[in-house]
This record gives structure tokens, C-alpha cells and sequence, in this order.
């Protein structure tokens, strides 16, 4: 969590700076990222937040958050998909796959209904990473309940809400 956290410091400092320097904390950046991949799901998850980071930002003239999407952006978002693609890759050489098959895997709509779980799980699990394992103890949920599958959907909300407005008033 400590690297990726730099990582992202980093990122944001890469971003904010136009000078040709800027390079640096970009490749610190990566470096910080490449030791956080400690899991697959740093290597899954943070991508999108790199994305934000990249892409989005604050307008000078107004409290807006435009789309900013040139060459250094595409370049610098190429550099954490490569290293998360060379991580992935490297781990199912090792492991064999890329998660082991489960049999009597859950049905689609239980796919669903775990999802907000699940993110929950990884968010707290890429924020605190205490215990490790190749297999976590998330059960699929089967049907409609609303402390398993509506409180993690509001929780997961409340925390993308709360990235959003920090994003916004930065």
C-alpha cells in the first residue's frame, strides 16, 4: 500500500510538472508500482486509478475536470499496462495460470450480486494487504440480500464518491 501510494504521489507530481524533467517521477512512479505488484489485484485494480490520474484534469479557468489525452498521457498510461501485463505474464509462467479454476464455480448472476463485495474486499484488501493468499475466503451470493449485496454497493459508492470530490476540490 506504501508503494502504491508513492506511486501515485509520484504519478501527480509527473503530471503537474510540463518541464522535460518530468520523466523522473514518472519513472519513479513505475518503479514504486512495479513493487507493489505484489498481487494481481494491485495489477488489476489500480490501473483505472492510474487512468484517472493521467487523464483527467482540473481546468485552470474553471472548477471543471476535462479529459486531457495526449502523447505523454498515452505514453505514461502504456508504461503501468506493460509493467502490469509483464507481471501478469510472469506470475502465470510461474503459477501455471492465471487463477486457479474452481470446480462448481458460482452462476452469472452470482458474479453480479458478489461484485460490490468483492470490491469492497479489494479496495480494503490494496489499502491494508496484511494477509496474503492465493485464494480469498469471498462466497458468491446466490440471491438478493440486502446486507450482502446493497450495504457493500453503497460502501463502494460512498468510497468512488469520495475520490471523485477529493479529485474535484484538488
Amino acid at each position: 500500500a506504501v508503494f502504491l501510494l508513492g506511486s501515485f504521489l509520484l504519478l501527480e507530481t509527473a503530471r503537474a510538472d510540463a518541464e522535460r524533467t518530468a520523466y523522473l517521477p514518472l519513472l519513479g512512479s513505475v518503479m514504486l508500482f512495479l513493487l507493489a505488484l505484489g498481487s494481481k489485484e494491485v495489477a488489476v485494480a489500480a490501473l483505472p486509478f492510474y487512468a484517472a490520474i493521467i487523464f483527467l484534469k482540473k481546468s485552470d479557468e474553471s472548477d471543471k475536470i476535462k479529459l486531457s489525452a495526449g502523447r505523454p498521457a498515452v505514453i505514461a498510461i502504456a508504461l503501468f499496462a506493460l509493467s502490469a501485463a509483464a507481471y501478469l505474464a510472469g506470475r502465470m509462467a510461474v503459477v501455471g495460470t492465471f487463477a486457479k479454476h474452481v470446480e462448481d464455480s458460482a452462476p452469472l448472476t452470482a458474479v453480479f450480486l458478489t461484485l460490490p463485495r468483492a470490491v469492497m474486499f479489494y479496495i480494503g484488501h490494496a489499502a491494508t494487504p496484511i494477509w496474503l493468499s492465493p485464494n480469498y475466503s469471498i462466497r458468491p451470493i446466490e440471491t438478493f440480500e440486502l446486507t450482502a449485496f446493497a450495504v457493500p454497493l453503497l460502501v463502494v459508492a460512498a468510497i468512488f464518491v469520495g475520490f471523485w470530490a477529493a479529485i474535484k476540490s484538488n
